[in-house]
């Protein structure tokens, strides 16, 4: 009986708070690692209050596991750089409407990937 009526919970949406006010500015802080079995990507909001006060809030995190055959860990630390990548471009085309966002940062502790990241892309092989 009770589980039968929870399938009318799922379309009930409930908004996430953050603590902003009109004019606020925004940024969102992107993080991401890896480990041999899963990697991982966190976004939060930092909102700069008018006093040069900011409040940080958790946006939310995703975790992926690594497939069966198993990738090298900058190869995984790639995919979390990704995955960072393709969810904050997706956060912030949310939200933009809502926020008055300044900036938008994302960190990862590989300088593997750092280096893929900023160099010319014709000397690398085809990653798929």
């Amino acid at each position: 009986m009770f589980v039968d009526s929870l399938a009318c919970l799922h379309p009930i949406k409930i908004p996430r708070h953050f603590n902003t006010r009109s004019g606020d500015r925004c940024l969102l802080l992107g993080f991401c690692d890896a480990s041999q079995r899963e990697y991982a990507a966190v976004i939060y909001l930092c909102v700069l209050g008018d006093r040069e006060d900011a409040s940080v809030s958790l946006v939310g995190a995703k975790t992926k596991l690594a497939l069966i055959k198993s990738l090298t860990i900058p190869r995984l630390e790639l995919n979390a750089a990704e995955l960072l990548a393709r969810w904050l471009h997706r956060i912030k085309c949310v939200l933009d409407a809502q926020l008055n966002f300044v900036g938008v940062h994302a960190w990862t502790d590989s300088t593997i990937v750092l280096s893929w990241l900023v160099n010319r892309h014709e000397s690398f092989k085809v990653y798929v």
